[in-house]
């Protein structure tokens, strides 16, 4: 089965896989693991994006009450339902979760690390990043801390897109809430499956124009540049930007 949205379709093939991680996937799950109770606090977070790459929300536990999960994808909100619900078709996170838990110390609790995430995602909603109102017709208070993940790029045809889509999502966080983000930097396209969807080339300096024209104060940034892309023929990407932001 095909799902066409935006720009792009994803497979549920594509969706549902056992969830073992290449060395830059932890590279993108050893820095949201890097978050600390006290650097972002709240009670509500709401990831955006790659939603069926949930394992990126096992560190927030530790920090927020209530998790929702938004996507522009159908297809996607139903693999998290299948692993809320504990499906045996579902995605396997059990490799994600015992590395968060090694990150910690405790390796033999990721069992409990994932029932802790599936308790706090309280809401899967669907996703228009284009529109006004991104979740409309669904309607929730604005959340502590909004965290993208790679959402933008591959459904922006160009830079007012970007900036206007990033003007929309805003509008879902609280003022002084946090915006955490991960995108690829100067990528011009990256695989779904076995599609590739052409992404939006977005550099450093043009990033953090963008959130400052959208009214974000950059608190952290971090580029890690992807040294051995060769090897990996997912995206072209150069590198991985991961930012904190406070919405003024």
């Amino acid at each position: 089965m095909e799902v066409q949205a935006g720009r792009y379709p994803i497979s549920s093939s594509s969706a549902r896989r056992k969830e073992n991680l290449k060395p830059e996937s932890r590279q993108d799950d050893s820095k949201v693991a890097s978050l600390e109770p006290g650097k972002v606090k709240g009670d509500t977070i709401m990831q955006i994006g790659m939603t069926y790459l949930i394992h990126l929300l096992l560190q927030t536990c530790k920090v927020f009450k209530e998790i929702f999960v938004a996507d522009v994808f159908d297809i996607s909100l139903q693999e998290v339902r299948k692993w809320q619900e504990k499906d045996p078709g579902a995605i396997d996170l059990s490799s994600a979760a015992n590395i968060f838990c090694e990150l910690e110390g405790h390796r033999e609790q990721g069992i409990e690390k994932e029932d802790e995430l599936r308790r706090k995602i309280t809401q899967r909603v669907k996703c228009d990043v284009t529109a006004k109102d991104p979740l409309s017709p669904k309607v929730l208070p604005p959340v502590d801390c909004l965290f993208l993940v790679h959402c933008l790029e591959g459904v922006c045809p160009d830079k007012e897109a970007y900036l206007n889509a990033l003007e929309n999502l805003s509008t879902l966080l609280k003022s002084g809430g946090n915006l955490l983000m991960i995108a690829w930097l100067n990528c011009t396209f990256f695989m779904i499956g076995s599609y590739k969807v052409p992404s939006l080339c977005v550099d450093e300096e043009l990033m953090k124009k963008l959130l400052t024209e959208t009214g974000f104060v950059i608190e952290e940034l971090t580029v890690v540049p992807r040294y051995e892309k060769h090897l990996y023929s997912r995206t072209d990407a150069d590198a991985a930007i991961y930012v904190v932001a406070k919405k003024v």
